[in-house]
């Protein structure tokens, strides 16, 4: 813990709470809150599109320094619903704010992979951004675990920020 000036206490974290896979070379984190010591962007080399991934879900997007998406992060979701159940929830923490069973983000060069476990179903979704091109590309995987079959939507939604660079 930190004293800050004004007697305000902050917690301090010097790097995120995680560690390196020796199999891939990965960064892996697993508790929300944790950040990447090397950076939640990703981006390919020459391109002018780039990615911010935080571990807790907030995201945003970039096109040519303009931003694409909203600044504060919430302008990207996904959810997933059982239709049975009507039960909703987030890969990530974010947006929902349900805490999963399992959590684990994984940070590579160019794309950040979350596990997650929650409700008996396993979910990767795995976001990387075009090693050339400008635009990122989002892979969903899902598994039932539960002894039932069972209904699953996926939903996503991106939410445009047309700032005074750009045009609708």
């Amino acid at each position: 813990m930190i004293i800050r000036p004004g007697k305000t206490a902050g917690q301090h974290v010097p790097y995120a709470v995680g560690m390196f896979d020796p199999s891939d070379d990965s960064y892996i984190i697993n508790q929300i809150g944790g950040r990447s010591p090397f950076g939640d962007y990703l981006c390919g080399l020459g391109s002018s599109y780039a990615v911010d991934v935080l571990p807790n879900g907030f995201g945003r997007s970039w096109y040519a320094g303009s931003q694409i998406t909203l600044p504060d992060g919430l302008g990207k979701a996904w959810y997933m619903r059982d239709r049975e159940s009507g039960n909703v929830w987030s890969a990530f923490f974010s947006p929902s704010c349900e805490s999963a069973d399992e959590y684990e983000l994984r940070y590579l060069p160019g794309q950040v992979s979350v596990y997650s476990l929650k409700n008996k179903i396993a979910s990767r979704l795995t976001i990387a951004a075009a090693a050339e091109g400008s635009f990122e590309v989002w892979r969903v995987e899902l598994e039932n675990r539960s002894a039932k079959d069972r209904t699953i939507e996926f939903t996503t939604y991106v939410q445009p920020y047309v700032g005074s660079a750009l045009e609708a």
